[in-house]
């Protein structure tokens, strides 16, 4: 039995950790720079290149990042089972998640037309993690000549937009455009592009996302995953990534029902096979 509670917790968590500022990336205006992070899902990149495709002069520097980390092979499995990407099935294995997206924005996108306008694109394939993503995509920048952003939009899996902003936060308060000497206050966007939730009939949990089809998400367990183990990443504790933990990201505040909501999930993990 799947109580309609256990779906109000998890879309709860999931919406907090989508920390939607932005629901349409085209609707914005000009940004200095828009960031795309791999991760498995396909939705978000698919969103972005429309959009620039759309509206080339949306901003001046597109930076695809993402090495390879523990959502690499998930984004295989997901371009494999598309029904247009899956022909680059062969040719992505071993890339890094950013080049696997630059291969499907070279393919079936017009980069002619995004870059018409004077938009830069620049790859970040090094990064494993949140964090990296950050540091990387920070100092790629900085290499290129580009200027500090004052603008920016951030684009991520859902369930890791959150901690990805957080990161970027983090790494833009500590440090200066050295190229430029500038100290700059960026203001970071999150555009998740779509925010999970999950109704249930009483016996199961279903993903309920407009227009988005539930075999182009995470598999459950994988959802529930990155929810659960979301919150203790995000804590300002010793074991957290806050502050006065690891010191990854900015303080964040969690709010005390995302808490009993991660909390009750954790419990309803623990006990239930049917989820």
């Amino acid at each position: 039995m799947v109580t309609s509670s256990l779906a109000d917790d998890i879309n709860l968590i999931a919406a907090w950790l989508s920390k939607e500022e932005l629901a349409d990336i085209g609707s914005f205006g000009v940004f200095d720079c828009v960031v795309l992070c791999g991760s498995q899902l396909l939705q978000q990149a698919t969103a972005l290149f429309r959009a620039l495709e759309g509206s080339p002069s949306l901003t001046k520097v597109m930076v695809i990042t993402g090495g390879i980390g523990h959502s690499t092979s998930g984004l295989y499995e997901a371009v494999s089972k598309h029904p247009i990407y899956y022909v680059l099935s062969e040719e992505i294995k071993g890339l890094p998640e950013s080049r696997v997206f630059e291969r499907i924005l070279r393919r079936f996108f017009d980069l002619e037309k995004i870059t018409s306008k004077g938009c830069k694109l620049l790859i970040e394939d090094r990064s494993t993690n949140c964090g990296s993503n950050a540091i990387e995509t920070l100092r790629l920048l900085e290499a290129s000549g580009i200027s500090r952003p004052q603008s920016c939009a951030i684009i991520q899996d859902p369930t890791m937009m959150r901690r990805t902003v957080a990161g970027f936060e983090k790494v833009s308060n500590e440090s200066t455009n050295k190229a430029f000497g500038e100290s700059i206050n960026t203001n970071f966007v999150a555009c998740p592009v779509f925010v999970p939730q999950m109704v249930t009939d009483g016996h199961d949990l279903d993903f309920c996302v407009p227009n988005v089809e539930a075999k182009e998400l995470w598999s459950k367990e994988r959802f529930y995953e990155l929810l659960s183990g979301e919150i203790p990443r995000l804590r300002d504790d010793s074991g957290g990534y806050g502050p006065a933990g690891k010191d990854f990201i900015v303080h964040v505040d969690i709010p005390m029902e995302v808490e009993s909501a991660a909390s009750r999930l954790q419990q309803a993990l623990g006990s239930s096979r049917s989820m």
